[in-house]
């Protein structure tokens, strides 16, 4: 799975419990990286952290 893969997997994951709470470990695990490598992924696709994805884009 290449990254664009797994950051799309992970935004349809945070899409589907955005009423659940739910942590940034949770998705890296659900795509299958450690935390700080999916963050540092997410972050350089996106431009936002997780963090920010969840609450909005703030």
């Amino acid at each position: 799975m290449n990254y664009m893969q797994s950051v799309t997997k992970a935004i349809a994951c945070l899409e589907a419990r955005l009423s659940d709470e739910i942590t940034a470990d949770e998705v890296a695990t659900e795509v299958g990286y450690s935390s700080y490598h999916f963050h540092r992924i997410f972050q350089s696709v996106t431009r936002s952290t997780i963090s920010e994805y969840i609450r909005g884009g703030d």
